[in-house]
């Protein structure tokens, strides 16, 4: 079933697709075979000087990439450098108050098994 809004669509763009038809009898396309070869060179004209000028860009560079590369930091790399992704943790270190936490723990449940066995 066709709704309204799909039938109007169609109906126009039916329209529409006529008058470019009778249009293209009477008048010659905007790009014909012929003159496509002057359009693309108008429309790429520019791409010599783009090309010279990244050539330029990496002679300059000593050949090397000119887009930035994801490094992966080795145990001497310097911490500074702020491309370095993937950098390896800390170590975890035992600190003193973790030991005396657990110490007082244990001094905790010795002191609650001495009252249980009292009760």
């Amino acid at each position: 079933m066709v709704e309204d809004g799909e039938a109007q669509t169609t109906y126009s763009s039916m329209n529409f697709i006529e008058s470019l038809e009778a249009i293209s009898t009477y008048q010659t396309p905007a790009v014909a075979a012929h003159n496509a070869m002057l359009v693309l060179e108008v429309k790429f004209s520019y791409k010599r000087n783009i090309y010279d000028y990244w050539k330029t860009r990496k002679s300059l560079s000593s050949n090397r990439s000119l887009q930035r590369a994801a490094k992966f930091k080795g145990p001497e790399d310097d911490d500074d450098d702020p491309y370095v992704c993937f950098r390896r943790n800390d170590s975890p270190k035992t600190k003193a108050r973790n030991t005396k936490t657990i110490e007082e723990l244990l001094e905790l449940r010795g002191k609650f098994e001495g009252h249980r066995r009292l009760l």
